[in-house]
């Protein structure tokens, strides 16, 4: 039979200080796995006999066997100076694996693990990757092996022991002698012991779950009020800003669910299990739970953090250039590029020849005049109005100015009024963003081009509306000349001989003669449309882009994993990828090895944050397929693809259930303590 003996290498260095004397092995024994927690001398062991009894931690814990020293039952090893490992005494039918590892400290979140830890999620079914590959062919291997007598390192129970062995040799080692940690243990049992004491906690806990309460209650309505559906859209689905509103309060309001998983893991044993409460996307193994929650949760403070940095940078910067910003938006986007400039190409196109190609001066001058008209009323409508105005900012910076109202009261013209108050309220509502966090100035940046370009959406979709519609009137009429024609009721082009019952039927001329007709004057038409329709092509394309361009920096700031990179560089055995065994030597029937933590590679920390780039939004499969068919080129969003990366909770509303639950439950654990002492 294969022995596996788990040594901690804290122990191996009490050996290597003390190798002449004898040591009582103390730790777990499971069939054929033994896993040492402590080495003890003859003193400290009578010492602990007791203790072992009492303590119900302890319970578990038995006695191995012996170092240096005669075993008539269990393990009898020995060890000397000259030798790295101890090894067996005497000749035995056994093979033994010494498997040497560094206790994890659970304090600092770190753990042995078979299955990797899951930071991000974006639902359904992901790919398996070798790794995953791995884990579920260990996962059958203990599977055939658990009905037999062996134990194998894929077993909960083997791993639960090693993971404890700090845990448990901090213990036996606080009975051994009136050291600090007793000390401090019987400070702390006083101090729970003063009613004063236990009052003020359970008043403060009181304080804490009313305030926490209230937050939630204030993300809940807030929530619930920008996603109610009006004629079948909310503020959500049409405005950026409330979109990111709407992630923030989401993960406000799961925040303290989230410190609680991290505190506690016991929550998630209640009979109300949460995550069927919640629906929450994707959840770790019971062992990854703890771990991952801290990880998520302080990775989202982490950058809510750094995005209200970023938005204070930006705003300072903006102060100090504020009247260069204004006279560039002005003049080259809002004067120049929006109006000015496409005032000309679109006169140039619908009165002059463009490139030397010959239009249609009727259809162009028709066109063009309806477009022309358009953008002057747009222009005078809303161009004027949401114009920045250039003077002394009201907010430095977050200081507030109601004078330019008293200047418009007593202003007589009524539109100067208009420019002015809403030129100020946008410095006012621009700085107090920008406050809030980066992302929130960039959706409002969003919001606000989208309005100064809602004239060239406009444009866009009328030309390539009747770009469309020209397009499928000449396939239609050129299946005339191919002897077919479209099959309303069936959805298909038939062949003319499917509708008479002699072989030979055709259109008659007059048919043929008025199809054609129509035909070559759409023909002659198309260069016509077509010119308005690629102009505004290239003009919707270039808004989409720069529309693009800010939402992958609003994906950046929201979600990159940055924090797990600090981690990783910090302390790598909180990113629990797997772990992994090395060949250290062999002596006689023992064999050595050594056990260590596999972390989490870069590949797959920025997996699921590289997929949520492609995921979240998608607008190039069919690009040139809308070119081609003349279909309006527009966005597709998918909002819950980045509530899973989050992991945040599909019923947000039934946070402050759970977290009262768990309050309710802790002060009852409480009064029953006291009750006790």
């Amino acid at each position: 039979m294969n022995v596996q003996i788990y040594f901690p290498s804290s122990q191996l260095n009490v050996l290597k200080r003390r190798s002449n004397d004898r040591f009582c092995i103390l730790g777990y024994s499971l069939k054929n796995i033994y896993v040492v927690v402590s080495l003890v001398s003859d003193e400290g062991m009578s010492e602990l006999e007791d203790a072992i009894k009492r303590d119900e931690a302890l319970k578990d814990i038995k006695l191995l066997g012996y170092i240096n020293g005669d075993s008539d039952s269990g393990l009898s090893l020995s060890y000397q100076r000259r030798w790295k490992y101890p090894r067996i005494n005497g000749k035995s039918e056994h093979c033994f694996d010494f498997i040497f590892f560094n206790p994890p400290n659970f304090r600092k979140l770190e753990y042995f693990s078979i299955e990797p830890i899951m930071l991000q999620s974006l639902g359904g079914k992901e790919r398996e990757d070798d790794s995953s590959l791995l884990h579920k062919k260990m996962s059958q291997l203990h599977f055939e092996t658990s009905s037999s007598e062996n134990y194998t390192i894929a077993d909960v129970t083997v791993l639960d022991k090693i993971n404890k062995t700090l845990m448990m040799d901090l213990r036996l080692k606080s009975y051994i002698k009136d050291n600090n940690i007793t000390l401090i243990k019987m400070w702390v049992n006083r101090l729970h012991e003063n009613i004063m004491f236990r009052t003020l906690k359970s008043y403060f806990l009181s304080v804490i779950t009313n305030i926490v309460t209230l937050i939630q209650f204030t993300c809940i309505s807030i929530i619930n009020t920008i996603n109610y559906k009006i004629f079948s859209a909310s503020l959500v689905d049409r405005f950026h800003l409330f979109r990111q509103l709407d992630l923030r309060l989401k993960q406000i309001n799961f925040f303290p669910i989230q410190f609680l998983l991290y505190q506690d893991e016991n929550i998630l044993e209640k009979k109300d299990d949460i995550i069927e409460v919640l629906n929450i996307s994707a959840l770790n193994t019971s062992l990854n739970i703890n771990n991952s929650n801290y990880i998520n949760l302080f990775n989202s403070i982490w950058l809510i953090v750094n995005d209200i940095l970023l938005g204070m940078f930006v705003w300072r910067v903006i102060l100090m250039n504020y009247e260069v910003i204004v006279s560039f938006i002005n003049t080259n986007l809002i004067g120049n590029l929006l109006f000015y400039d496409l005032h000309d190409v679109l006169h140039w196109i619908s009165f002059k020849h463009p490139a030397g190609f010959k239009l249609n001066d009727e259809l162009s001058s028709f066109i063009g005049s309806l477009f022309l008209w358009a953008l002057k009323f747009w222009k005078l409508l809303i161009g004027d109005i949401l114009l920045l105005n250039d003077e002394e900012i009201v907010m430095r910076p977050v200081r507030f100015s109601y004078d330019f109202i008293l200047e418009a009261i007593s202003s007589s013209g009524s539109f100067k009024v208009g420019q002015r108050f809403i030129s100020h309220s946008m410095k006012i509502i621009a700085g107090c963003l920008c406050h809030c966090g980066l992302t929130f100035f960039l959706s409002f940046i969003l919001d606000y081009f989208h309005v100064m370009t809602f004239h060239l959406n406009c444009f866009y979709l009328t030309s390539s509306r009747i770009y469309q519609r020209q397009i499928e009137v000449l396939k239609s009429l050129f299946q005339l000349f191919c002897g077919k024609k479209y099959n309303v009721l069936r959805n298909r082009v038939d062949n003319l001989d499917n509708y008479s019952t002699t072989s030979n039927a055709f259109f008659g001329i007059d048919q043929l003669l008025l199809g054609t007709l129509i035909f070559v004057v759409l023909v002659f038409l198309l260069p016509t449309v077509m010119a308005f329709y690629l102009v505004l092509l290239f003009a919707r394309l270039s808004c989409v882009v720069f529309i693009n361009m800010l939402e992958n920096f609003l994906i950046i700031i929201n979600f990159i994993p940055l924090f797990v990179v600090l981690l990783k560089w910090k302390n790598s055995n909180r990113l629990q990828g797997s772990i992994h065994f090395t060949y250290l030597t062999s002596h006689e029937n023992a064999t050595y090895l050594s056990l260590a933590n596999k972390s989490l590679g870069y590949h797959d920390i920025f997996k699921n944050f590289i997929r949520l780039f492609k995921e979240s939004k998608n607008f190039r499969s069919t690009l040139f397929q809308c070119f081609l068919l003349g279909e309006p080129i527009s966005m597709r969003y998918k909002h819950e693809v980045k509530y899973n990366y989050l992991m945040l909770p599909e019923n947000h509303d039934k946070t402050i259930y759970v977290f009262n639950e768990f309050m309710k439950s802790k002060k009852k654990k409480t009064q029953l303590c006291a009750r006790r002492i």
